[in-house]
């Protein structure tokens, strides 16, 4: 009995041995097919394009600045709103709340620290002290992608899906836990990608809840290293 006990976690061990090397095949290839190396040597973003929703078409721009500063803008029927961090403070700006800024609670700030991260999600994840695991193989609209599941804390994970020929991201689930207890979930598909300097950005992208679409997000340009003044990112006094 013995040895069968031990020829099973021989095999197991094996097993996750293997994924393991899969695994980080998977993510060696999703890497170069992003342009990471070009992309971890990029100090600042700025994106800019279109979100739709419910047919009405809302200019937005988000300007992302190492190691974790960002600024996201978006013009809704004339009315600018606001969200950002500089490194320590988050904050908004929400006409219709008041004509004042404000910070950021705990949940709308981790929200937004956790965009500002220029360099993918799946790059150095165990120096960021995440969990990662490859789930294995589905079919997603016709294709064949490999299933990511990345545990970041308690509170948050997300499902990753990764063409099996491109590498590329198709499909993010993010799992949130509220303080309330209630687990919340959105999907977000990426259904194009534009390339610029040999990296590679979403271009067209759909956010969905419940199943359903809720909008998209259509990248017009991605300007690498812009010139940027580091007071945009700070809450105004005044």
């Amino acid at each position: 009995m013995k040895p069968l006990v031990f020829l099973f976690a021989l095999t197991v061990s094996f097993s996750g041995i293997i994924n393991a090397q899969n695994l980080d095949d998977i993510l060696t290839s999703h890497l170069d097919a992003i342009g990471q190396h070009n992309l971890s040597k990029v100090n600042g973003l700025k994106i800019s394009g279109t979100a739709v929703q419910m047919g009405r078409e809302m200019p937005f721009f988000t300007i992302q600045k190492r190691p974790d500063k960002i600024y996201n803008e978006i013009d809704i029927e004339g009315t600018r709103v606001i969200h950002a961090f500089d490194g320590t403070t988050g904050w908004a700006l929400e006409p219709w709340v008041s004509e004042e800024p404000r910070e950021l609670n705990e949940d709308e700030l981790a929200n937004v620290v956790r965009t500002a991260d220029i360099d993918s999600d799946l790059y150095n994840w165990r120096r960021r002290g995440r969990e990662l695991h490859l789930v294995g193989v589905e079919n997603f609209e016709g294709r064949e992608v490999y299933k990511l599941e990345l545990f970041i804390s308690e509170e948050y994970n997300y499902l990753y899906y990764l063409d099996t020929e491109t590498f590329l991201i198709t499909k993010i689930v993010n799992r949130s836990l509220s303080p309330g207890g209630e687990m919340f979930e959105g999907e977000t598909r990426i259904a194009e990608y534009i390339r610029v300097n040999d990296m590679m950005f979403p271009a067209r992208t759909e956010f969905r809840l419940g199943g359903q679409l809720q909008m998209i997000s259509l990248v017009d340009e991605v300007t690498i290293d812009p010139d940027m003044d580091d007071d945009v990112f700070s809450m105004p006094n005044d």
